[in-house]
């Protein structure tokens, strides 16, 4: 069975095109929430969302698990299981959502009043923004069922849509925010708690009404309810592992240096998040394929659906990142105004572990869709989980708060290493084959960004800006496609690139 190229390519577009809306709608969200709330707030704000979002952890294995179980099913071709694989997976979201709920109002509660510094923020507006924010999470976990349908079916001009219609409402939401004078934590608390209801509505009504396999009717099959949960709980060890060493990193600053390095923390955040989204979804159009290649045995086409989506989406945020990197405080002072303390080098450490963690993407899907996750999870959830302890120690011993984000680089680094053993162990593909196939082409990338990067660093101040970005683009764009590209793929790609240009001449 061929790989549908066409399919991956109008998929692919949509996606990237979802995420550069994304990165512009979120960075100036962020710009009006920054000055909407002041630092310290905004330093209040984003470590009470992280805490909620850190205990959600579970949740996000369920996700990965039903994504996984609906796109094999779907493509097995057996309708009835289909159905009861949806319905199954929505009563374990109910069951995790409930979970997570009391988890929240109890240990959450007493950790937000007891354990984070709020500055001079009152305890009762820190304490309704986190009730807003629990009921927002609850209302986002139930969603994934309906948004995993829609993935599964590759309808990805939709999945597009509901984001950037979910961003818009942000904006909205940012905007009412910069007129209102008073308790501004609990309101905006309020407004993402009402635009995440609205979303779910989005998700649930198209996939109820395209979709024969979903229902809001959930049921108990238990062969299905065990292989999920199984598969969920090995998946639960590397989401844990996630969070510590995202959402748990930010706490630890909150608990040595106060909510004001909260702020510089969450502005590296939403950088590397806009780009590591792009990073993701260059890839996602492929997820769905890969699963399902894997579900017929088609090894070939899957494996050259892994190597080449390894290239792409490491060379796609490469070309997004190096001007961020390049001119890292001029943009931070374009979107900001004022740039908080620290931004500037956490924004770069974080870039420098999103491009690292791009080459994985491919492989993470490919070891997921086997199912034989549990040795995965220990080891590369224990090389990530390692991420806490070593940081609070150098903490504690006085080194400055940007070691924890170079700890976070050299865990990255050495879990890509333990990927690609355990990528070999599982399929049949060798760590050669991973070596000549992708990095081979991605390492001289890097030798000669990290050229552009001397050069152009070291030119005089008054050479213009734009004209530096503009040459280094153009300069690593070229060696990209001359230099990152084999023979075959850059055949397809000029081969597409006619043929969007030949249909927007039609328009």
């Amino acid at each position: 069975m061929k790989i549908n190229t066409s399919v991956i390519l109008k998929n692919s577009i949509y996606l990237i095109s979802r995420v550069f809306i994304g990165i512009f709608l979120n960075l100036y969200i962020s710009r009006l929430v920054l000055r909407a709330l002041g630092e310290e707030s905004f330093g209040v704000f984003s470590i009470v969302a992280g805490l909620v979002v850190m205990m959600t952890f579970l949740n996000n294995a369920m996700a990965i698990a039903t994504e996984r179980f609906i796109a094999f099913e779907q493509k097995a071709g057996d309708e009835l299981s289909l159905k009861l694989t949806f319905r199954t997976c929505l009563l374990i979201h109910l069951i995790i959502a409930a979970a997570i709920f009391v988890l929240l109002e109890t240990i959450g509660v007493w950790f937000v009043q007891t354990k984070i510094n709020i500055g001079s923020i009152s305890d009762a507006e820190v304490l309704w923004l986190y009730q807003f924010s629990v009921f927002s999470v609850v209302v986002s976990m139930l969603q994934i069922p309906f948004k995993a349908s829609i993935i599964a079916h590759e309808r990805f001009n939709v999945f597009s849509f509901i984001f950037v219609f979910d961003l818009i409402l942000k904006l909205g939401g940012a905007v009412i925010l910069t007129y209102l004078t008073d308790l501004l934590l609990p309101k905006y608390g309020l407004i993402l708690l009402i635009i995440s209801v609205v979303v779910f509505s989005a998700y649930f009504v198209y996939s109820k009404m395209r979709f024969r396999e979903v229902s809001i009717r959930p049921v108990y099959e238990k062969d299905i309810f065990k292989k999920v949960t199984i598969y969920t709980s090995w998946s639960l060890f590397g989401n844990l592992a996630h969070m510590a060493s995202t959402q748990g990193l930010n706490i630890l600053l909150n608990l040595f240096f106060g909510p004001s390095i909260n702020a510089s923390m969450a502005i590296a955040i939403q950088v590397q998040s806009a780009l590591k989204n792009l990073a993701v979804n260059a890839v996602m159009a492929m997820n769905p394929q890969i699963i399902k290649k894997y579900a017929t045995k088609d090894y070939e086409e899957m494996k050259m659906l892994v190597f080449a989506g390894a290239k792409f989406g490491f060379f796609a945020i490469l070309i997004a990142l190096f001007p961020i990197y390049l001119e890292t405080e001029f943009f931070l002072s374009l979107w900001l105004g004022t740039v908080p303390i620290y931004a500037v080098v956490f924004t770069k450490i974080l870039l420098t572990v999103i491009l690292i963690d791009s080459l994985s993407e491919t492989i993470k899907t490919s070891i997921q869709a086997t199912g034989n996750i549990k040795t995965y999870q220990i080891i590369v959830g224990s090389i990530l989980l390692l991420n806490f302890p070593l940081s609070y120690l150098f903490l504690k011993i006085g080194i400055g708060p940007e070691s924890i984000l170079l700890i976070s680089t050299a865990l990255s680094i050495l879990a890509l290493g333990a990927r690609l053993l355990l990528f070999k162990k599982y399929l049949p593909f060798s760590a050669n084959e991973y070596l000549f196939g992708v990095l081979i082409y991605c390492i001289p990338i890097i030798v000669i960004a990290a050229v552009f990067y001397t050069v152009f660093t070291n030119m005089p101040e008054t050479f213009p800006k734009a004209i530096n970005l503009l040459i280094s683009l153009t300069g690593l764009l070229f060696f990209v496609i001359q230099f990152g590209l084999n023979r075959k793929e850059k055949k397809f790609l000029f081969k597409k690139g006619k043929l969007i240009l030949s249909k927007l001449k039609r328009l």
